[in-house]
């Protein structure tokens, strides 16, 4: 069975890893990442694509959104679906973080941190289901399911740290949301 995965904020860092690694696992992946990193997007891009696959089918494709809009999200869901098939994995995985001692931040900086941390997960979380309820009863292996929805939160999800407050309660907020 062809799987295929959006892995969001996967331009660098943990999101290039986990790229790198469900494409030596056999999947297809979208890499993501917002528009202003296009460029170091296209260099994955061309990284895991080195070598051709076995089906001939890319390895990876390049789809910068923001997650912040719902819209981007359906819209990099439907690419993504039109050029590597079916999706079977979303990892939520964009995120920002800043350092700032809580009676430092603003209300513009916790929007900011809460409509990509939350509000981008959210949109990930609701629109791949949608896109998974659309396609049907997945193909199953050994009995499982094979469609996944995973977001990532970070240890700041689990602890809090002073000088990463609204940062920290984002992540407690992916949890719940989880």
């Amino acid at each position: 069975m062809h799987r295929t995965a959006i892995i969001t904020g996967s331009a660098n860092g943990i999101g290039k890893a986990i790229a790198s690694r469900l494409v030596r696992d056999g999947y297809s992946v979208c890499i993501n990442d917002i528009r202003s990193k296009a460029a170091d997007i296209d260099a994955v891009v061309a990284e895991l694509n080195a070598t051709p696959s076995s089906d001939g089918r890319p390895k990876a494709i390049s789809i910068p959104a923001d997650v912040t809009s719902g819209t981007s999200v359906e819209a990099m869901i439907r690419e993504t679906v039109d050029k590597l098939g079916p999706l079977t994995l979303m990892v939520a995985n964009a995120g920002i973080a800043q350092t700032k001692p809580l009676f430092s931040a603003t209300g513009e900086d916790v929007d900011k941190v809460f409509s990509v941390n939350v509000k981008g997960v959210f949109n990930c979380y609701t629109r791949a289901a949608q896109q998974m309820i659309a396609q049907g009863d997945p193909e199953t292996a050994a009995g499982l399911r094979v469609y996944k929805i995973l977001g990532a939160a970070s240890i700041g999800g689990f602890r809090a740290s002073a000088p990463l407050g609204v940062y920290c309660a984002s992540k407690f907020a992916v949890r719940g949301l989880t």
